[in-house]
């Protein structure tokens, strides 16, 4: 039997029992959650949906970030249910579509709305509070469940076995659905965990990456791999999470490029008004014109630590997806001790299938391809994949994956691999 999804966590409950392993702001204040609390949780609601839905169901989830947005994810994950986790940005047409796959949906309240009179509020479940006429899942965790679902979920698992569907990254509602097996999971999460990008026992992550998206989903997965806790955010305004950042003091964080420019203008803007000595360091070091002396080493220093008064003292690295980034904004972090490593996957391939770690790294490259996927260029320029982590079809039906006989996904990116087997990202 494969390591899957719920040996990692049953590894958790029996190794991290009384360990955190979320916590998230109620009323400003941090509640915390240990590893127990979610399991127990989770428990509940397999129970729950056992009662109300068939194995094998699509089971809907439309909220923002939260706990409880995990716990249903994680109970489809660990029974015979498939997640299908909806970007909370889709169009009403094309979620509406997707919809009727649905056997429950968990909603937040304020799409509630949306669905009313498209779905039967009986099958509705609230995440974020009570609401008359429907379902809170809080009374759900109140109910008594005796018997251990979750460890009789641990069983001869297939590996085609589909168990979450992950959309792609589509603004314009144009939103396609690839279909996640058991299988495919379970290899991207043993490939990362093999990586040792983080220290289960000193870092704590912070997302505030949505959960519907594929790095924020991936986020909120590896967590059961590793052990190591996280704090939930929701990307609200730039200055609320900054002030999040401070009191969370995560050590490491996943974000888009985007994230890294808007933080670099934002420092740029900070030392506007600073004294003039000030001013002049950070330019310097922005365009890298300082020489090493003491001069340079002192102004580094400085403002290495007036940016991390801003995003936490104890920020180790970051990680950063779903584009390119300029390598003077990689450059730029570097001086500053806080590395970005860049890493490249898609909802079709589950995930990542490159990246780039603290000891393994190129400025500008994607990474090398995690253990047990295969990367070429093909005669047009277009990346290719294969590997255990491709999807196993699209949840529409009406779409072909862009695999060949032999197993090779073409993606829409072109590239080039370096000698070293480094994956750079030419479009």
């Amino acid at each position: 039997m494969g390591c899957y999804f719920i040996h990692h966590f049953l590894e958790r409950k029996r190794s991290n029992s009384s360990q955190p392993a979320f916590r998230h702001k109620i009323n400003n204040e941090w509640i915390s959650y240990t590893w127990d609390d979610v399991y127990r949780r989770c428990n509940t609601l397999i129970c729950y949906m056992n009662h109300i839905t068939e194995g094998g169901s699509y089971i809907g989830i439309l909220g923002k970030n939260s706990l409880n947005w995990i716990i249903v994810d994680y109970s489809c994950l660990l029974s015979d249910r498939i997640s299908l986790p909806f970007h909370i940005w889709m169009d009403r047409e094309r979620l509406l579509h997707h919809l009727s796959f649905v056997s429950l949906l968990f909603v937040d309240s304020g799409f509630i709305p949306f669905v009313r009179g498209e779905f039967p509020d009986e099958r509705i479940v609230t995440l974020d509070r009570k609401v008359v006429g429907f379902t809170f899942l809080g009374e759900i965790f109140d109910r008594e469940t005796k018997e251990d679902f979750i460890e009789k979920y641990e069983r001869d698992i297939r590996e085609d076995e589909v168990t979450t569907v992950l959309f792609t990254s589509g603004n314009r509602g144009n939103c396609t659905g690839s279909l996640i097996t058991q299988g495919a999971l379970a290899f991207e999460l043993n490939s990362l965990k093999k990586m040792m990008i983080y220290d289960a026992s000193t870092d704590e992550q912070m997302i505030f990456m949505p959960f519907s998206q594929t790095l924020g989903r991936l986020a909120e997965i590896l967590p059961v791999a590793y052990g190591f806790p996280t704090a939930i955010v929701n990307l609200v305004d730039a200055s609320k999470l900054a002030s999040d950042m401070k009191e969370v003091q995560p050590t490491v964080m996943v974000a888009y490029p985007d994230y890294f420019i808007y933080l670099k203008n934002a420092f740029e803007q900070i030392f506007e008004t600073a004294p003039l000595y000030k001013k002049v360091g950070f330019e310097a070091l922005a365009h890298l014109k300082l020489e090493n002396n003491k001069l340079a080493k002192k102004f580094k220093e400085l403002i290495k630590n007036t940016i991390k008064t801003h995003i936490g003292k104890n920020i180790r690295f970051f990680i950063c997806g779903g584009g390119k980034l300029d390598r003077a904004i990689i450059e730029f972090f570097d001086n500053l001790k806080i590395p970005i490593l860049l890493g490249y996957g898609m909802a079709e391939t589950s995930g990542a299938t490159h990246m780039n770690t603290l000891e393994r790294r190129k400025v500008g490259s994607v990474g090398l391809p995690l253990e047990g996927v295969e990367t070429r260029i093909g005669d047009d320029g277009y990346i290719c994949i294969r590997g255990p982590n491709l999807l196993k079809g699209y949840l529409n039906g009406d779409r072909t994956p862009a695999i060949t006989p032999d197993g090779w996904l073409k993606t829409d990116d072109m590239g080039e691999i370096d000698e070293d087997g480094f994956l750079f990202i030419k479009s």
